[in-house]
């Protein structure tokens, strides 16, 4: 009986929305203005907010740049790939992101790069050459 318990406790747990909620962090693009050297391109750090929301499998939700001009967006191109979601938004600039990010130890991390969704051969991920990071916590509920 504790077995058949234990399973039905794991088993419902596993199946809670993870992404669910508000995070707010961190994500790194590149700079502008000049360069220290033209071997190393110094990355730009961006504050953001994202509310997500996972129903059945299916993601959703709002990204706003904290430090941009542009409104709030809807969350476009959205799915699970394994344990990640990914999803697109775009920068004031126009550049679109693909974004695809994993829970770590309760925090919010991944990485995003330019273009549409690369397809499962690049695990969700765009089809930009180059990596940046992101990091985010959890918000507390009010």
């Amino acid at each position: 009986m504790a077995l058949v318990v234990s399973m039905c406790v794991s088993a419902s747990a596993y199946a809670l929305p993870r992404f669910n909620g508000v995070w707010r962090g961190t994500f790194h693009g590149m700079g502008t203005g000049p360069q220290p050297n033209d071997k190393v391109a110094v990355e730009s750090a961006h504050e953001f907010e994202l509310r997500l929301n996972e129903t059945d499998g299916t993601i959703s939700g709002e990204f706003h740049q904290t430090d941009s001009t542009l409104p709030t967006q809807s969350l476009r191109n959205a799915k699970r790939f394994d344990d990640r979601a990914c999803f697109d938004v775009t920068l004031d600039d126009g550049t679109d992101m693909r974004w695809c990010v994993s829970l770590r130890h309760g925090d919010l991390v991944g990485m995003w790069s330019k273009g549409p969704e690369g397809g499962p051969a690049l695990g969700g991920l765009g089809v930009g050459a180059r990596l940046f990071e992101i990091k985010a916590k959890r918000v507390p509920p009010k």
